[in-house]
């Protein structure tokens, strides 16, 4: 047709042919391409690998903005959402729920979503002792999920692989503090600490030590959590939409 081609890689998509050792495949997708668009910069270099030689740009995903009702927030009020599978690492969040749970008897966990390890999260949580603070909703609707998340405190999750969560920035926009991965897409816009937290994959111990600390430094937990939200507010589709109208107009 004569018309430039943009291909989108969202993380998962590329994370899984080179997981299978479909470079080639890889490689002769993006040759066909004009130019890549990736979701976060971690993305983008993972792409790389396949040897490619077409021109790669990072675009963030958006979200979609929503009024936040003013209400009372929960201190101790810990969610995570998403899909119930290996990759959200819901029993990261679960292991330092749980190393908490004496230290702050009022503190709670919610998880929001539906998948094939729900069982094994709950056996978890009764393992852990933990199940009588831990609420499980299954799949809800999406206003639902943000009015849950608008009470709450902390959004953790400690997920990888991870391309570029839309959820962390709902969360963030919401006014939660973030816990997310070190290395992942996230990571892009999250510096640890000022507008959020990070830590290494798969260490409950550094998920409940930073929840403990902001917990103890309110203040801190504050200032973080207004940051965050800052800089979520400006991440909208319709910014996102602008950036690929900018690139569209330079093909």
């Amino acid at each position: 047709l004569g018309c430039p081609l943009v291909v989108t890689t969202h993380g998962g998509d590329t994370a899984r042919r080179i997981q299978k050792g479909m470079l080639p495949q890889l490689k002769c997708y993006c040759d066909a391409a004009d130019h890549i668009t990736a979701v976060s910069n971690q993305t983008a270099e993972l792409l790389r690998t396949c040897g490619t030689k077409t021109p790669i740009t990072t675009i963030h995903n958006g979200f979609v903005p929503r009024r936040v009702e003013a209400g009372e927030r929960d201190p101790f009020g810990l969610i995570q959402v998403g899909h119930l599978i290996p990759s959200k690492h819901f029993d990261t969040t679960i292991r330092a729920f749980s190393l908490l749970k004496d230290k702050y008897p009022a503190m709670t966990l919610t998880i929001v979503g539906q998948g094939h390890l729900r069982g094994a999260l709950e056996n978890l949580c009764q393992e852990l002792n933990v199940s009588d603070r831990v609420t499980f909703t299954g799949q809800i609707p999406n206003e639902e999920v943000f009015a849950r998340i608008c009470k709450a405190s902390f959004f953790v999750m400690a997920s990888h692989p991870e391309g570029f969560g839309i959820v962390y920035l709902e969360a963030m926009a919401a006014g939660c503090a973030i816990v997310g991965t070190e290395g992942q897409g996230i990571a892009d816009i999250i510096e640890s600490g000022k507008n959020g937290w990070l830590v290494s994959p798969d260490d409950p111990e550094k998920v409940a030590e930073i929840l403990d600390f902001s917990l103890q430094n309110p203040e801190t937990h504050v200032k973080i959590a207004n940051a965050g939200q800052t800089l979520a507010q400006g991440m909208t589709w319709n910014a996102c939409a602008q950036n690929y109208i900018a690139l569209f107009e330079t093909l």
